[in-house]
């Protein structure tokens, strides 16, 4: 067995990540993806060439680690992915570990009970096919030149006023800010993964929270996003007691694929 910990994924890695993802997904009936974000630590089991179990590590600004785990289907209770925690926890020191979990997936749910993890909350996992836009209703009034919100790059400055979304690499995690006016007012992450975008840690101001300015800056977004690619997918996770923000994502045309629980340990 080779145990191996990375912050960087060769290509052949990755590639490894995604087939064991799919057979773990076409074995349990689920949709989960393997994180693959910037400040994350891998842990990959590899008996010769074949990858039996793999565990991401992200630490937050909470001072918690957040991990998911994935383990081939016919090499599970064998103590892979024990081996792999082990070896995550000895790093995590006193920090909080969160596990997320599909919630229908009974074997990760039985490890997590194994593990007498707590369950702290559930959330939703949301897609949108950006083709879906061209008919849809909740941007079909909208108009970007009409609108006092823009949407530019973290790093944005006056000399660079031709960078948009369009020279940002594949692969590749953004940081946005919101401006109205010329003023920020909040800001988004878009992660490009070859078809699928994801789209998190979306923040407006709290002092001008509920007056409609999340919905402008959703639809902004979501305008840049059809204009750059057409086709591909969107995705994002939304609490489940986050009434306001599942409803509008919902008007948007975004529909849940999976329940996510997650677990303090």
């Amino acid at each position: 067995m080779d145990l191996i910990r990375t912050k960087t994924l060769s290509d052949a890695q990755y590639s490894d990540i995604n087939k064991l993802c799919a057979d773990c997904n076409q074995h349990d009936k689920t949709k989960l993806s393997f994180p693959i974000e910037d400040q994350t630590v891998y842990f990959l089991l590899y008996d010769e060439d074949v990858l039996l179990s793999a565990l991401s590590a992200f630490s937050d600004e909470n001072d918690s680690v957040e991990c998911s785990a994935f383990t081939r289907p016919s090499h599970r209770q064998q103590g892979y992915f024990s081996s792999l925690l082990q070896e995550m926890e000895e790093e995590a020191d006193e920090k909080d570990i969160i596990f997320t979990v599909d919630a229908s997936c009974g074997d990760s749910v039985k490890v997590m009970e194994a593990l007498e993890a707590e369950l702290w909350y559930e959330e939703y996992m949301m897609e949108l096919e950006l083709s879906s836009l061209s008919t849809s209703p909740f941007l079909s009034s909208f108009s970007s030149s009409d609108s006092k919100v823009t949407l530019s790059p973290e790093q944005w400055d006056n000399q660079n006023e031709n960078k948009n979304l369009n020279n940002k690499s594949e692969n590749k995690n953004s940081k946005y800010i919101f401006k109205r006016n010329g003023i920020p007012v909040g800001s988004c992450q878009l992660s490009f993964r070859d078809s699928q975008i994801y789209f998190y840690h979306f923040e407006i101001l709290p002092e001008l929270r509920g007056k409609g300015l999340g919905t402008e800056c959703f639809k902004l977004m979501l305008f840049k996003l059809y204009e750059l690619r057409k086709n591909g997918t969107v995705l994002l996770q939304v609490s489940s007691d986050n009434m306001a923000a599942m409803a509008l994502y919902q008007r948007a045309g975004f529909y849940i694929t999976e329940s996510l629980a997650y677990y303090l340990y």
